[in-house]
C-alpha cells in the first residue's frame, strides 16, 4: 500500500538510528538527537510519522471491511499478518521509548532497559524488529507489483528490496549486540 511510504521511509532511518548502536555512545546520541531536532521539536513527526501510520491503518481497515478474508499471494498474507503483530506491539514501543523512560534516556535508556531486562528485551528488539523489517518488505515488494507489470523487472527488484531489509536487520542486530557489550 502506497499508504505507507512515509512511515517506511520513516521506519528506515529509525531502524538505522539504532543500528548507529554499534558506532558507540556518541553516535547513537548524536543521530538520536538529530532525528529528535528535527522531527519532534519541528511537530514534523506528526507529518511524517502519526499521520502516514493513521492513513495506513485506516485504508488497512477500508480494505479488510470490504475484503473480508486475507486473500493473495504468501507475500501478500504475510504482509497483512506481520503488520497486525506489529500494530500490537507498536503502543508499548512508544510507552517505553517516549512516555514512560525518565531516569535515562538515549543510548543510556537501551542500556538500562538490556541490564534490567535482559534476554526479554532482546527478545522484544529482535522480534519486533524482524516483523516489522517483513512487513515494510513485504509492502514495498506488493506497491512494486501494483507498478511493475515486467515479471523480469519485478523478480530483480524483489531481490534487490530483500537484500536491503537483511542488510538493515543485520545493521540492527549489530547495534543490539552494541548494547549488550555496554550493559553486561
Amino acid at each position: 500500500m502506497a499508504s505507507g511510504l512515509f512511515f517506511g521511509l520513516y521506519f528506515v532511518v529509525h531502524l538505522l538510528h539504532q543500528a548507529t548502536a554499534a558506532l558507540g555512545r556518541a553516535s547513537y546520541d548524536s543521530f538520536g538527537s538529530a532525528l529528535n531536532r528535527l522531527l519532534l521539536e519541528r511537530h514534523l513527526d506528526l507529518v511524517f510519522v502519526w499521520l502516514p501510520l493513521l492513513v495506513h491503518l485506516g485504508s488497512t481497515v477500508a480494505l479488510r471491511i470490504h475484503s473480508r478474508e486475507i486473500r493473495g499471494s504468501l507475500r501478500k498474507r504475510l504482509s497483512v499478518w506481520t503488520g497486525y503483530a506489529v500494530l500490537l506491539i507498536v503502543p508499548f514501543h512508544v510507552w517505553g521509548t517516549r512516555i514512560a523512560p525518565a531516569a535515562a534516556n538515549g543510548y543510556d535508556l537501551v542500556v538500562k532497559r538490556v541490564t534490567d531486562e535482559g534476554l526479554l528485551f532482546y527478545g522484544y528488539l529482535l522480534v519486533f524488529t524482524a516483523l516489522a523489517v517483513v512487513h515494510v518488505a513485504a509492502g514495498t515488494i506488493n506497491s512494486v507489483h501494483q507498478v511493475v507489470k515486467d515479471r523480469g523487472q519485478r523478480t530483480l527488484v524483489d531481490r534487490v528490496i530483500i537484500a536491503v531489509a537483511a542488510l538493515l536487520f543485520v545493521a540492527v542486530l549489530l547495534g543490539v549486540f552494541a548494547f549488550r557489550a555496554t550493559g553486561v
